[in-house]
């Protein structure tokens, strides 16, 4: 059984402690931190702003090439675009928060085949 007082913190190999939940399918990442009682203060901060992403400590993974087909990240403004050359020019399709959304978007693009036309259809 967990212990609350170390609830949805882990302590990693090298003796930081990661504050993590389990949210929407995966593991979030929120911060990383030298002493415990740091981590948990943080931990207890999250849950009573419920977890909003807007507070993690650090920026999302770096996404991998297969990941990234059609989706640019801009590091200054925080968010991934959907992108992609049709008829010799960029067109962008939409921009998301996170790399999760990002993908869902590219691929529900794909899947009408880039043709905005049929967003009356959804």
């Amino acid at each position: 059984m967990e212990d609350s007082s170390t609830k949805y913190i882990r302590k990693t190999s090298d003796g930081m402690y990661n504050v993590e939940k389990w949210i929407d399918g995966h593991t979030v990442y929120f911060g990383r931190f030298s002493s415990l009682l740091n981590a948990q203060k943080y931990r207890d901060f999250l849950v009573e702003h419920d977890w909003d992403l807007k507070y993690r400590k650090v920026r999302p993974r770096r996404p991998n090439n297969t990941e990234l087909r059609y989706i640019s990240y801009h590091k200054v403004d925080d968010y991934y675009r959907i992108q992609k050359v049709i008829d010799n020019h960029m067109t962008y399709f939409s921009s998301c928060k996170t790399l999760e959304e990002a993908i869902h978007e590219r691929d529900f693009w794909e899947s009408i085949d880039w043709d905005m036309d049929l967003l009356d259809l959804y």
